[in-house]
């Protein structure tokens, strides 16, 4: 359950971190 909620939280910041990448990459793609 603790491992779970661990992987969880750090999915979340990952997804976090790889999204404002995401989007500035997008942006350098469009520009």
């Amino acid at each position: 359950m603790e491992n779970h909620r661990i992987t969880g939280s750090g999915i979340h910041q990952e997804f976090l971190k790889t999204h404002e990448i995401y989007a500035r990459f997008v942006k350098e793609q469009i520009l």
